[in-house]
């Protein structure tokens, strides 16, 4: 377990001053920043529930985003400087290795939320506080709801992101394969006409009506019914209506951890 917290911890230092990872910070802060300021603009015609819970939703998007370049980062550097190849022929087990990346990217990507939060939670309180006090208790409720979330589809696109390093050797174009899975997950699957058409084409293809209705495939969906909601009273009823959706990103980022465990576990050292 010792091994593991020091290859976590080496993860979250190198991580800390990629200049990669930190231009990608700088853009994500940039950005939520923008939105923050969007919803003070909006503070009096906006659902208080969505004034305090929107912003979860975008961390989780943009932060699936930043989750891309971590996971590239968390593999590429290693195999680009051969650190790697020193870790292998050292008493380390390659699931001690592996672990401790995993370790690693929730750490730092469970920093980036809170400070987030921290960040936000300051802001709306000096900007609008006498008119979101009264949902702050609900607010402060509902934040392991949305770090739950956050975390299943950052760790999603981390896994995926190192996947593909590890399968590629070409490093620029594993970091082009991690987008473009990014692309697919959250803009192809999201997009309903394009779902339908491919739902369409399946039944045809089956020769019957095997599906009646759009699903929504894409992790990014199931977060935003799950978070852009007006209904900002029950908690526990929210998650028990959502426990499908909840129970369906898991699964994938499961599945893609998963993946990229064999795939590490398996790989030819060089």
């Amino acid at each position: 377990m010792s091994d593991v917290l020091i290859v976590a911890r080496k993860e979250f230092s190198d991580l800390l001053n990629s200049r990669l990872v930190l231009i990608v910070l700088a853009f994500y802060m940039f950005v939520l920043l923008q939105t923050f300021y969007q919803m003070y603009t909006n503070t009096i015609t906006t659902p208080k529930g969505l004034i305090l819970m929107e912003p979860g939703f975008d961390a989780c998007y943009l932060g699936s985003l930043v989750a891309v370049v971590l996971g590239f980062s968390a593999m590429s550097e290693e195999t680009s400087g051969k650190a790697l190849n020193t870790l292998m022929v050292k008493p380390l087990y390659r699931d001690t290795i592996i672990n401790g990346k995993l370790l690693g990217g929730v750490a730092f990507l469970s920093w980036i939320f809170w400070i987030t939060v921290a960040i936000y939670t300051l802001a709306i309180n000096l900007i609008a506080g006498s008119l979101i006090s009264p949902y702050m208790a609900l607010y402060v409720e509902r934040l392991p709801f949305v770090f739950l979330l956050y975390l299943l589809i950052t760790m999603l696109f981390f896994s995926l992101s190192m996947l593909m390093s590890i399968l590629f050797k070409e490093q620029s174009f594993a970091l082009f394969m991690g987008f473009l899975v990014w692309i697919v997950f959250i803009f192809l699957l999201h997009d309903i006409s394009i779902m339908q058409n491919l739902v369409v084409s399946l039944n045809l293809a089956l020769g019957g009506q095997y599906f009646s209705m759009y699903d929504p495939f894409s992790p990014i969906s199931m977060i935003r019914s799950m978070l852009v909601v007006d209904n900002y009273e029950n908690i526990g009823a929210l998650i028990s209506m959502e426990m499908p959706k909840i129970v369906k990103l898991a699964f994938y980022c499961f599945v893609s951890i998963a993946l990229a465990y064999v795939a590490f576990l398996r790989k030819d050292v060089e």
